[in-house]
C-alpha cells in the first residue's frame, strides 16, 4: 500500500511564509524558539523547503518531528544519503512520526537504525512502505513490543503479534499491506490494541476467513479491506463501525450490527461469479443509514429487475439517508441505463451522482430493447435532491448521452453536469452529436454543463471515495 503524499506546496510551506511576511511587515522578529516549535511538526521535505523563506528559518530543519519520507522521494538516486543527512543532524528531543518508502535490499540494518533511533525519543506513528519489493524484510525490530505507537502502517514488512503482546496498547490505526495475515494474528489484535479506530487488510494473503467482533471496542470505527484474494468469508459485528470499505472478489458476507456505517463502499472487480439478486439485497438490508456509497456495475447489475415466472420482479429497497452515490464501470456486462434509474429512484435525498465509465464502453443486448428501455420513456420518478451529476471518461458514446438525458429530465433541482474525458489518452472517443447537445440545452437551460480534459479536471464537488484508494 502506498504511504505517499504528492510531493506538491503544502500547507505548512504556505504558513511558514505567512509567519516571515507578518514578522517582517510589523517590524518584529519572531523569537527562534517558536518559529523551531512551529516548523517541527511540518513534514522534513517542507520544513527544508521553508528555510527559503527566511534566515530566522534556516536551521529550524534540524529540529523537525515529523520525518515524512515517502512517496516518490525513496526513487532518488540520492535517497538514502539525504536521509542520513537528516538523521545526522537531527537534533530534535523527540521525533512523533516517521515514514519511510524506499527499497530495503542493502540498507536493511541502516533502516532499522532509523527506526530504533525514532523509537528511543518516543515514535508515534510509523509507515514502512517497501512496494518495490519481492518478498517481505524480515525486521528484527518485535513491532508487537513497542509501547508508543499509536499508528502502525507496514507494507511488505514481516509482523507478527503474540496471543500477549507487550506493547501496542494504545495503536490507534493498524494497516497491513502484501503480507501473510492469519486469523490469530487479527484476533491478537482486537484482542489487545483496545484503543483500535481504523483497520486496513490490502493484498494479504494466508488469511480465509475475517471475523470482526467489537462489541467491546467503542472505538472502532473504520475497515477497509482490498485484493484479499484467498479470503472467502468475512463475519462483522461491529455497533459503532461507521466506515467500511472492500476493493476485490465476490466474498461471502455475514453481518451482525453494522447499523452505525454511513459511508460503505462495495467494489466487486471481477466476475469470478454472479452476485445473485437475493445475495444483494441481504447486504443492503443491514445498511439502511448509510450516506455514501460506492458500488461497482457487477453489484448493481445483481440488484437489477429479473423475470420471475411471468413477472418481470422488482427487488424493494429504500435508502433513506444516501446523499452520494459512486458508480464504478468496470467489468463486462450488461448493466445500462435502466440500472441506474432502477437504483436511484429509491434514493429520495441523492444530492450526488457519480458515473466512472474510464475502463468501460456500455453494450446493450436483446434483454434492453425487449424488456427495459420502454420503462424509461415514462419514467415517473422525480429525482428533486440531485443536484451534481459527473461522469468521469465520457466518450460521446450514445447512452452516455442517454444518461446525460435521463437526469436532465428528470432532476429539476440539478444545478451542474460534469463530462471528464477518458484517462487513457489511446481511448476511442465518438464523433460528438451535436443535435442533442443542443436539445439538451433547450431542456435544462439552467444547468450549467461543463466538459474537461482528464489531466485539468479540478472537482469543486469530489467524491468521497478514490477508486484506487490503495496500491499493492
Amino acid at each position: 500500500m502506498s504511504l505517499s503524499n504528492a510531493e506538491t506546496k503544502m500547507p505548512e510551506e504556505t504558513c511558514s511564509k505567512r509567519i516571515a511576511t507578518e514578522g517582517e511587515s510589523s517590524g518584529l522578529s519572531v523569537p527562534e524558539d517558536v518559529v523551531q516549535n512551529i516548523l517541527s511538526f511540518f513534514p522534513i521535505k517542507n520544513a527544508i523547503k521553508s528555510t527559503l523563506v527566511s534566515k530566522s528559518f534556516r536551521d529550524s530543519w534540524l529540529f523537525c518531528r515529523n520525518l515524512d519520507f515517502s512517496g516518490d522521494f525513496g526513487r532518488r538516486a540520492d535517497a538514502i544519503d539525504i536521509i542520513k543527512t537528516v538523521f545526522e543532524r537531527n537534533q530534535a528531543p523527540e521525533i512523533k512520526r516517521l515514514a519511510l518508502t524506499l527499497c530495503y535490499v542493502g540498507v536493511q540494518t541502516q533502516i532499522e537504525t532509523w527506526i530504533q533511533w525514532c523509537l528511543d525519543k518516543g515514535l508515534e506513528e510509523l509507515e514502512l512502505d517497501f512496494l518495490d519489493g519481492v518478498f517481505p524484510m524480515q525486521c528484527s525490530i518485535d513491532f508487537s513490543a513497542l509501547q508508543s505507537l499509536t499508528v502502525l502502517k507496514l507494507c511488505l514488512v514481516e509482523f507478527h503479534m503474540p496471543s500477549s503482546p507487550k506493547g501496542l496498547k494504545f495503536l490507534k490505526s493498524l494497516c497491513l499491506s502484501r503480507i501473510l495475515v492469519t486469523e490469530e494474528l487479527v484476533a491478537s489484535v482486537f484482542k489487545n490494541c483496545r484503543f483500535l479506530e481504523n483497520l486496513e487488510l490490502v493484498g494479504c494473503h494466508g488469511i480465509r476467513e475475517l471475523r470482526i467482533n467489537t462489541r467491546n471496542h467503542n472505538r472502532f470505527s473504520s475497515l477497509s479491506i482490498a485484493g484479499c484474494k484467498e479470503m472467502k468469508r468475512i463475519l462483522i459485528d461491529a455497533p459503532n463501525l461507521e466506515s467500511f470499505t472492500f476493493s476485490g472478489l465476490i466474498t461471502l458476507f455475514g453481518f451482525g450490527d453494522v447499523s452505525a456505517v454511513k459511508d460503505l463502499m462495495f467494489h466487486f472487480v471481477t466476475l469470478r461469479k454472479s452476485l445473485m439478486p437475493f445475495s444483494a439485497i441481504d447486504l443492503l438490508s443491514h445498511f439502511s443509514n448509510i450516506q455514501v456509497f460506492t458500488i461497482s456495475n457487477v453489484f448493481l447489475e445483481g440488484l437489477t429487475r429479473r423475470y420471475v415466472g411471468r413477472n418481470f420482479t422488482e427487488i424493494l429497497f429504500c435508502f433513506h439517508n444516501l446523499r452520494e452515490l459512486q458508480l464504478l464501470m468496470e467489468s463486462h456486462t450488461y448493466c445500462n441505463l435502466f440500472d441506474i434509474a432502477d437504483f436511484v429512484k429509491n434514493c429520495p435525498r441523492l444530492e450526488k451522482f457519480y458515473l466512472d465509465v474510464n475502463d468501460f464502453t456500455f453494450e446493450l443486448g436483446l434483454y434492453w430493447e425487449m424488456h427495459q428501455k420502454h420503462l424509461l420513456r415514462d419514467f415517473p420518478y422525480k429525482l428533486n435532491s440531485v443536484k451534481f451529476l459527473e461522469i468521469k471518461g465520457f466518450k460521446n458514446h450514445w447512452h452516455e448521452l442517454d444518461i446525460i438525458q435521463f437526469f436532465l429530465q428528470n432532476s429539476p433541482n440539478l444545478d451542474a453536469v460534469a463530462l471528464v474525458a477518458p484517462s487513457r489518452p489511446r481511448t476511442r472517443i465518438f464523433e460528438p452529436d451535436f443535435e442533442r447537445s443542443r436539445r439538451f440545452k433547450e431542456m435544462a437551460p439552467r444547468v450549467k454543463v461543463t466538459v474537461h480534459e482528464h489531466h485539468r479536471y479540478v472537482p469543486k464537488s469530489p467524491t468521497n471515495h478514490l477508486k484506487r484508494w490503495y496500491y499493492y
